[in-house]
């Protein structure tokens, strides 16, 4: 499944252009060569006066650089030996995977990712296997996906929009082509199309959550898939949920039913139906092949193949005494917007890769295809 990638030096300068580093590193030694065969490690002294460099394919100030950098710098506590860590910015998201997985692999390279491993794995510049990679854990926001409409527009349930001719159901996009298409994008035009929802779909220069909310308060869209950060709106946006400006109307969640909802919303009778149950079986199939499997496991936090299994259990039996220490859960809920987390540990995340990336593989050879339809019917259409 290795891809060979066409602009490999590129990708080297880009590691050095846009590296943005930080963490306690100045003192520290930068020797991160001795000691790494892995054979006859003391996990007590492995990392003492070293350097981790963890690799995020974010950019800088995005949700997945803040998640990387706290927790470089609470994972280090955990660590025997306090290693100094420094957290580097290396995009776009293909060229930052293709860098990871040609790291050296000596233990001294983490990846935490804006996206899930297998998520453009099978992109023709994607070299990376993600069964693979060396997983440490992975976190994951309990609250999920959902498709919120306007409350003024009319639409009380997802079954109002199913075949109707109006009104139309604006959201944006930042993919200027059809191989850019974001998963968020590509689910809401896919649900689009199996459902036959009045759909417009604007290209925009920036579709983070931040230009979301303001494009709504704008008018300027109506429709909108949400991630976590949907279940702090009473906090951040009061009364966009409580007073109907946005409806939840469809729970599009990569877990399945029952996923955490935004506060009130159960106590208002408000949960939206969960898109297995309004899509056909077949439908269902194919939307986690094209867009649900590739999101499982949501932040992965991994080493490059190769790296020796006694280096990765240091740095795992860190993570699993972290998750259980409340100051760290509680430090890691900020960069999920005050989210509940579902951590996973290595053996759970590596089952769960892989079930996924047989799903994603029965469907790839459609992938490309369907993308482009979708983007010509409601991005130039």
């Amino acid at each position: 499944m290795r891809r060979y990638f066409k602009l490999i030096s590129l990708i080297a300068v880009l590691a050095l252009v846009v590296a943005a580093c930080g963490g306690s590193g100045d003192d520290a030694t930068d020797d991160t060569t001795d000691d790494t065969a892995g054979e006859g490690v003391n996990p007590e002294t492995f990392y003492e006066d070293k350097i981790i460099r963890f690799i995020t394919t974010s950019g800088p100030g995005g949700g997945t650089d803040q998640k990387t950098r706290q927790l470089a710098g609470q994972l280090q506590r955990f660590i025997p030996g306090e290693p100094a860590t420094r957290v580097s910015n290396v995009r776009p998201h293909v060229a930052g995977m293709n860098f990871l997985w040609n790291a050296e692999p000596d233990g001294f390279t983490i990846g935490l990712t804006a996206a899930p491993t297998l998520e453009f794995e099978f992109f023709d510049e994607a070299e990376w296997d993600s069964s693979e990679w060396v997983y440490i854990g992975a976190m994951d926001a309990a609250c999920d996906n959902v498709l919120m409409v306007k409350g003024d527009l009319g639409y009380e349930t997802i079954e109002d929009m199913i075949g109707a001719d109006g009104p139309t159901l604006v959201t944006i996009t930042g993919a200027p082509t059809p191989s850019d298409v974001e998963p968020v994008a590509l689910s809401t035009m896919l649900i689009a199309d199996f459902l036959d929802l009045p759909l417009e779909v604007k290209r925009v220069a920036e579709s983070g959550q931040s230009a979301l909310n303001l494009a709504m308060e704008r008018d300027e869209i109506n429709f909108a898939r949400y991630g976590s950060s949907w279940c702090i709106l009473p906090d951040t946006h009061p009364g966009w949920l409580e007073d109907g400006y946005l409806i939840p109307i469809l729970d599009v969640s990569t877990s399945g039913p029952g996923a955490q909802m935004a506060r009130g919303v159960e106590e208002r009778g408000d949960r939206p139906p969960h898109v297995s149950e309004i899509l056909t079986e077949e439908q269902y199939a194919e939307f986690q092949g094209l867009v649900s499997a590739s999101r499982a496991g949501g932040n992965p936090i991994f080493m490059p193949p190769g790296t020796p299994e006694e280096i990765a259990n240091i740095v795992r039996d860190a993570f699993n005494a972290a998750v259980q220490d409340e100051d760290f859960v509680e430090v890691m809920k900020t960069t999920y917007g005050g989210s509940d987390i579902r951590f996973y540990d290595s053996r759970e995340i590596d089952e769960l890769i892989t079930a996924n990336e047989a799903i994603m593989t029965e469907y790839n050879p459609t992938f490309q295809e369907v993308t482009e339809r979708l983007y010509e019917k409601y991005v130039n259409g």
